[in-house]
């Protein structure tokens, strides 16, 4: 079987910081106790890598449904216990720019779940549910 890989460097700045580093890309990260305002948290980061993922998988859906959109945005939201290092739910709301049927927009939402990397992660371990829907204007 074919692998694809992925390389990503982490290393602490600070107390307060650290920075991701993968291909020409340097992200400065949220790891401190005291939550930043100006950078990701790891529970940010996840949400950010499947709302990423929803993105990257209507970009590679739409052309073979014969989907058209103009703009997409997804909304995502978790849940964790205070005192406990566990997520009991991350809910999500794409909402794309279209004019297409919502049976078409099932069809798309059904091949995200089906093919997303991401949310195939996610969803084995947490619950992991929302909805796509059609706008008429985003942005």
């Amino acid at each position: 079987m074919e692998m694809m890989n992925f390389e990503l460097t982490a290393k602490r700045l600070s107390n307060t910081a650290s920075e991701a580093r993968s291909k020409d890309v340097t992200l400065e990260i949220d790891s401190g106790i005291n939550p930043r305002s100006d950078a990701l948290s790891p529970m940010e980061l996840l949400l950010a890598s499947q709302a990423a993922c929803f993105l990257k998988g209507i970009e590679r859906t739409a052309p073979t449904l014969n989907i058209e959109f103009t703009g997409v945005k997804v909304k995502m939201h978790a849940t964790r216990p205070v005192l406990e290092a566990r997520i009991d739910e991350i809910s999500y709301l794409i909402e794309i720019e279209t004019n297409e049927s919502d049976e078409r927009l099932e069809l798309m939402h059904k091949n995200l779940k089906k093919h997303g990397t991401i949310y195939n992660t996610i969803s084995a371990g947490t619950s992991l549910r929302g909805e796509l829907v059609a706008r008429a204007r985003l942005f």
